[in-house]
């Protein structure tokens, strides 16, 4: 797949020129953006598969301040989406050159029995995640066509 999705959230929106800039020195292309506040139902179908602590906490820290979602192209747009963002969900498992690694808080949240990272952005792992993202904010990305 040559596009995929990002989620610039709350915790980071302050550096979102910067997470732009990486985004772009990875080789990856920008092609719309739009700063929105997330509806919880969206959220519920971006993050299907969670408990019910971590829904209750991503719907607390990513629900209720306004985020940048993104789409980019460029060839392997998943991957290189993936190794520019980071690996994995704990800032503190991420190469610090990543923006995980750089702009993820570094403490977890904890939320009931789950613990709540705010790594900064969300990413696709996969290419049918990405389609699922694309297709899930679509109609928000529309509002910048």
């Amino acid at each position: 797949m040559n596009r995929s999705l990002y989620i610039i959230k709350p915790e980071a929106m302050q550096v979102r020129a910067k997470i732009r800039n990486l985004i772009a020195d990875s080789g990856l292309h920008i092609v719309r953006v739009v700063e929105v506040i997330i509806p919880t139902g969206t959220l519920d179908a971006l993050y299907i598969n969670l408990s019910s602590d971590l829904l209750t906490a991503t719907r607390l820290f990513m629900g209720r301040e306004p985020c940048e979602i993104g789409e980019v192209s460029g060839d392997d747009a998943v991957n290189r989406l993936v190794r520019v963002c980071g690996h994995s969900i704990d800032p503190n498992q991420c190469d610090p050159q990543t923006i995980r690694g750089r702009f993820g808080v570094r403490e977890a949240e904890r939320v009931g029995a789950a613990l709540y990272f705010r790594n900064a952005i969300h990413r696709p792992k996969t290419e049918e995640e990405a389609q699922r993202d694309l297709t899930i904010f679509s109609s928000f990305l529309q509002r910048t066509a």
